[in-house]
C-alpha cells in the first residue's frame, strides 16, 4: 500500500492478483498478466504506458486508468473472456505495430482510440462490449491497419462503421452473425469467412471498398437503403452460394436444338 508508481521492466513475465492503486503504472518489457486463476483490479488514476509489452486482463480481472499510452516498440492489449478495461481518457498508440482484442464477453471502455502508426489490428468479439466516447471514434493511424470482427460462432454482433476510421482491412470471420451500420467508405478489401454479414438493419449502412471483397462460406445480406460497392466480388471455391442455371428463351435456340414436346 501507499504506492504510487508500478513499474514493470527487464523482459520478464509478470501476474498481477488482488486489489492495487497507484497513480502511474509503467510497463516495458517481457509480459503482464492481470489475474491469472485468481482475479486482479488494478487501478491507476493518472497514466497507464505501455511499451514492448503484451498485457492481458483475464477473466473477472480489471485495468482502469485515467488513459493509456503505447510507446513506438509494439504493444498488445489483450482483453481477455470476461476481462474488463476502462480508460476515462484516450487509449493512444505509437508506432508499432500495435493489436488490441476484445473477447468474448468481455468489456472495453475509452474515451478514443487512436492505434497510432505502423501495421495495427482491432479484433472485436461479438459478444463483447465496446464503449466510446460520444461522437468519438477508434482509429487505424497509419500505415495498413485491419479491424477484425470475429466470434466462437453462436453469438451475434453489431458495428457502427461510423465509430472507426483509417482501417484498410475489414475482416469479418467466426461463423458468428453481424450487422453493419452507419458509413465505411476507406476499405481496401473485405474478407467474410463462415456465418453471416448483413448490412442495415434497421438503420442504414453504406460500404466502399476500392479492391476487392472476397466471400466464404457465408451468406451477406444488404436490405433496403443499404449498399455495397466494390472494385470486385468473389467468391471462394468452398461458399455455398450457387448461381441459379437460366437456358435462353426457346427462340434463342438454335433450331435443332428446341426440344420437342413427348409423344
Amino acid at each position: 500500500t501507499n504506492f504510487e508508481l508500478l513499474t514493470v521492466s527487464g523482459g520478464g513475465d509478470w501476474t498481477l492478483t488482488g486489489t492495487q492503486s497507484y497513480t502511474t503504472i509503467d510497463v516495458t518489457g517481457g509480459t503482464l498478466a492481470i489475474g491469472n486463476g485468481s482475479t486482479a483490479t488494478v487501478t491507476a488514476s493518472g497514466a497507464v504506458t505501455l511499451d514492448a509489452t503484451t498485457v492481458t486482463v483475464n477473466s473477472g480481472s480489471s485495468l482502469s486508468a485515467g488513459s493509456i499510452t503505447g510507446g513506438d516498440n509494439g504493444v498488445a492489449l489483450d482483453i481477455a473472456a470476461g476481462g474488463s478495461v476502462t480508460s476515462t481518457g484516450a487509449i493512444t498508440f505509437g508506432a508499432g505495430a500495435d493489436a488490441i482484442t476484445v473477447g468474448a464477453g468481455s468489456t472495453l471502455d475509452a474515451s478514443s482510440i487512436d492505434m497510432g502508426n505502423g501495421g495495427d489490428s482491432f479484433t472485436l468479439d461479438a459478444t463483447a462490449t465496446l464503449t466510446l466516447g460520444a461522437g468519438n471514434q477508434i482509429s487505424g493511424g497509419g500505415g495498413t491497419d485491419s479491424l477484425i470482427l470475429t466470434g466462437s460462432g453462436t453469438g451475434t454482433g453489431s458495428f457502427d462503421l461510423d465509430s472507426q476510421t483509417a482501417f484498410e482491412t475489414l475482416t469479418v470471420s467466426g461463423g458468428d452473425d453481424w450487422t453493419l451500420t452507419g458509413t465505411g467508405t476507406g476499405f481496401t478489401t473485405i474478407d467474410v469467412t463462415g456465418g453471416s454479414l448483413t448490412l442495415g438493419n434497421g438503420s442504414t449502412a453504406t460500404v466502399t471498398v476500392s479492391g476487392a471483397v472476397t466471400l466464404d462460406a457465408t451468406t451477406v445480406t444488404v436490405n433496403d437503403g443499404s449498399s455495397l460497392s466494390a472494385g470486385s466480388i468473389a467468391a471462394t471455391t468452398t461458399s455455398p452460394w450457387r448461381p441459379e442455371p437460366r437456358l435462353p428463351s426457346p427462340g434463342r435456340f438454335p433450331a435443332a436444338l428446341i426440344p420437342t414436346p413427348w409423344r
